[in-house]
């Protein structure tokens, strides 16, 4: 587990927690500098997007709040 403090802007605090990174490394980008953990979520999370997106499509409304008698008559 890594723990990172991360502070993007003044007075924008982020603290980040990951099982996947292991190591606290920071990368150079141009004159900013961020955690790995930071690139790594930002490359993953379309993932995440996408299937709440799919997710939307489907309902999971029931059509009645009436649970059938059958299924408690077996036991």
């Amino acid at each position: 587990m890594t723990l990172v403090s991360y502070v993007p802007k003044k007075n924008k605090n982020v603290i980040l927690l990951s099982s996947m990174n292991h190591d606290g490394s920071i990368v150079s980008i141009g004159q900013r500098e961020k955690p790995e953990i930071v690139l790594f979520y930002n490359k993953t999370k379309s993932g995440v997007d996408h299937a709440d997106q799919l997710a939307q499509c489907y309902n999971t409304a029931r059509k009645s709040r009436r649970w059938p008698l059958a299924i408690f008559s077996h036991y």
